[in-house]
Parts: structure tokens; C-alpha cells; sequence
């Protein structure tokens, strides 16, 4: 073990290094005793330095690899390792408002952290994550995409890791504020590229696609409520085609070809209470249909 040349006063947040050593310290801090710090002028000072942060502030290339390293450990290993909780307070201190997102937090965290990332990541400025700014080499990578081509299929989808965030960004900030304008354009955007992929994609290749990271920010999107805004021509003449597709009088119905690509569209253009399915545990394949039933089912049937 290295021995520190100097002391660090937790109260001297003028110093740089103060940021890094007070994340070694959540890292390598007893777990059974985390709250308890967080309660103290630790968590007091680590909310004001995560405060300080924002899309554009400068971290040295040290910094930037040990955030790095930090992703790498959660999508090796997942919330549930556990070291997650220490590695995710530590992350906090590298983490602007609005470029960290923990989807299904309650299942892996305890309900104190959950108050604490509340209160400094849903409850602030939810609109950094939506920055054009791009990342240089002495900041951390943003979740714009406002530069780059939107991807040409599911596939690429489910890889580009940029683009998945912003389809939970967006659902995120839509369902929490469903009255911003320019969420809603940027959302209707992602939703009807969405819909236009999911109808080209080979049927054969939606299971494998939905059990990857795409298939949980395709529900975040039917959860929003997006649903409820009134379509574009183009989106009135696709939900036409859907319900000719899915129609068995007229040729369609599931078992067809390529009737489980107009579902998963159609989940994206009617909302929740419009649309519904005979029979659906017989029809809807068994990777779909439990989302199905929580979201489109009402709770007393």
C-alpha cells in the first residue's frame, strides 16, 4: 500500500485531488457503515462537489479513465456485485446531473440511496442530458447524438450505446414532464425512426434483439405515454397498415408474416387501454407477452 505524501481536509474542496481521494474513500468504506458516512460531512461534501458538475466541466484524463474503468465494472459485472453500491457513490463524484441514469434502481439499491440519487440526478436539471456540447479530451463523453446519423437498424441500435441512452433520457423526461415541447419533438423523433426500424427488421432476429439492453429502452418508451400525442400523416397511414396487418379478415393476424414486428410497433402508437389483444397469452410470444399484460391489460382482468 502506498503511503499518501500529505494529509487532504475534507473541507478544502479548493484542491483537485479532493474529489479522488474522497472517492477512494466511498470505495473502500465498510458497507455496513455507508449510510451512516453519507450522513456525515462526507455526504455533505460529496453532494457539493457532485453540484459542481455539468456537462462541460473540465476532468483530467486520470479521472476520465477511472470513470471509465467504473462503467466497465457495472456492464461486466452488473448492480447486484457486491461492490456496486461503494463503486456507484464513488461514480456520483464524476457524474454530472443529467448523464446518469439507473434504470430499476429500487431492485438493486437500498431506499436511503435511492432518496440520495433522487435528489441529485432526477430532481436536477434534467436537461443536460440532452447537451449538444460534444466531449474533447478532458471531459466525459455526453449523450448527444445530435452529430451523428441515426442508426439504420435494430441492430446497430442495440450496439450504439449513445443512442439506447438517449431513447431512456427522453422516455425518462417525457414521463416526469410530458408538457416539454422540445423533449416531446426530440421523443416523437426517436419513436417514429423506432417504429419505421421495427417494421423493416427480420422477424427472426426481434427475440434475441429484445433480450439485449435495446428491448429494456423499447419498454421505458411504450411506459412513457408517448402514445397519447396525436400522429403525423405518415404515423396515421403506418397504424393503418398495422391494423390490416394484425387483422384476420383481411388476411392478417398473428402467425402471419412479420406480425410481431406491426405489434411492437402498433405498442408504440396506441396507448395503454386502446388496443387489445383476444386470447393474447396464446398468440403473443412468450418474451412479449408478460410486458404486454402489465402495460396494456387492465389490473382487473
Amino acid at each position: 500500500m502506498e503511503i499518501p505524501k500529505s494529509p487532504w481536509n475534507l473541507s478544502d474542496l479548493t484542491i483537485q485531488q479532493t474529489r479522488d481521494r474522497l472517492a477512494f474513500f466511498w470505495i473502500n468504506a465498510p458497507k455496513d457503515q455507508l449510510q451512516h458516512l453519507w450522513d456525515s460531512d462526507l455526504g455533505i461534501t460529496t453532494t457539493k462537489l457532485v453540484s459542481e458538475l455539468h456537462d462541460k466541466y473540465i476532468f483530467s484524463q486520470r479521472q476520465i479513465e477511472f470513470r471509465n474503468s467504473l462503467n466497465k465494472f457495472f456492464q461486466d459485472n452488473g448492480l447486484s456485485h457486491p461492490m456496486s453500491l461503494n463503486l456507484m457513490i464513488a461514480n456520483f463524484l464524476y457524474s454530472p446531473p443529467g448523464l446518469l441514469h439507473i434504470n430499476n434502481i429500487s431492485t438493486y439499491f437500498p431506499s436511503w440511496f435511492c432518496q440520495i440519487y433522487s435528489m441529485l440526478y432526477v430532481d436536477a436539471n434534467p436537461h443536460n442530458i440532452l447537451s449538444s456540447s460534444q466531449p474533447n479530451d478532458s471531459s466525459l463523453p455526453n449523450l448527444s447524438i445530435d452529430t451523428q446519423p441515426a442508426p439504420s437498424s435494430l441492430a446497430a441500435v442495440s450496439s450504439d450505446r449513445i443512442y439506447l441512452n438517449r431513447i431512456l433520457g427522453l422516455s425518462n423526461l417525457y414521463y416526469i414532464d410530458p408538457d416539454d415541447r422540445e423533449i416531446l419533438v426530440e421523443l416523437l423523433e426517436v419513436r417514429n425512426h423506432l417504429v419505421d426500424l421495427l417494421l423493416k427488421e427480420p422477424e427472426t432476429n426481434l427475440e434475441d434483439l429484445f433480450a439485449s439492453d435495446f428491448g429494456d429502452r423499447y419498454w421505458a418508451l411504450v411506459r412513457s405515454g408517448v402514445q397519447r400525442e396525436p400522429l403525423g400523416e405518415h404515423q396515421q397511414q403506418i397504424r393503418t397498415m398495422i391494423i390490416d396487418k394484425l387483422n384476420p379478415v383481411v388476411g392478417g393476424g398473428f402467425g402471419s408474416p412479420q406480425s410481431i414486428n406491426h405489434f411492437l410497433a402498433a405498442m408504440l402508437i396506441y396507448a395503454p387501454g386502446t388496443m387489445k389483444v383476444d386470447s393474447p397469452e396464446q398468440k403473443i410470444p412468450a418474451w412479449i407477452y408478460p410486458m404486454y399484460r402489465e402495460l396494456f391489460v387492465p389490473q382487473s382482468e
